[in-house]
């Protein structure tokens, strides 16, 4: 993949746009060449800049889409059932 004449230095009045316009021709090459997946998902020069995801908030943003999970699947299991079938169910887990 050459992206070689993308990665010059820009100056003048149009810099940021013609930066951007770079950005985007690098990711449309890496796309059509199927090498998009390889390219790093945070970019920075300072790799302090990166946000750090803490250990506990990572696991209770993965409990929240669990417990959310489960709700909706005992809300569409209630609603299937009604509440004659519901009480039945029980009588037979009893």
């Amino acid at each position: 993949m050459s992206i070689q004449h993308y990665c010059k230095t820009r100056i003048g009045a149009n810099k940021s746009r013609t930066s951007f316009d770079d950005i985007m021709n690098i990711f449309t090459l890496a796309d059509e060449t199927g090498k998009r997946s390889c390219l790093p998902t945070f970019c920075a020069a300072d790799r302090k800049r990166i946000p750090v995801l803490e250990e506990e908030m990572s696991e209770l943003c993965a409990l929240r889409h669990e417990v959310a999970q489960l709700k909706k699947l005992v809300e569409s299991t209630s609603e299937g059932l009604g509440l004659a079938g519901l009480y039945h169910e029980m009588q037979s887990l009893q």
